[in-house]
């Protein structure tokens, strides 16, 4: 459901922020959501959304170790006009790769 539910979000509002939680962080430690090939929540599996609305992610700028609780992963994704807002504005933050 996930790749619908970005589909209708890009869809229909100008510049929403989404984020996903349990979502695999390249190179990263942080514990992310696998339910079977193809079904991991990671930029393979949003990449058709992705690519076909122009966006961009971003992911924690903190290594695991310095979190605290699950140490799970997340993404948020957007737009490239809010994307370079958060670029300038929110250091917590990284951008990433899509997988294209």
């Amino acid at each position: 459901p996930l790749l619908e539910e970005l589909n209708i979000i890009f869809i229909k509002w100008k510049n929403p922020i989404d984020m996903v939680d349990d979502f695999e962080v390249p190179g990263s430690s942080y514990g992310f959501d696998d339910y079977g090939r193809e079904k991991s929540l990671n930029l393979a599996y949003i990449e058709p959304a992705v690519s076909a609305h122009n966006l961009s992610v971003f992911f924690p700028a903190a290594e695991p170790s310095e979190e605290t609780g699950a140490r799970r992963g997340s993404v948020i994704i957007c737009n490239d006009v809010t994307s370079k807002e958060i670029e300038a504005k929110c250091m917590t933050l990284v951008p990433g790769e899509p997988s294209r």
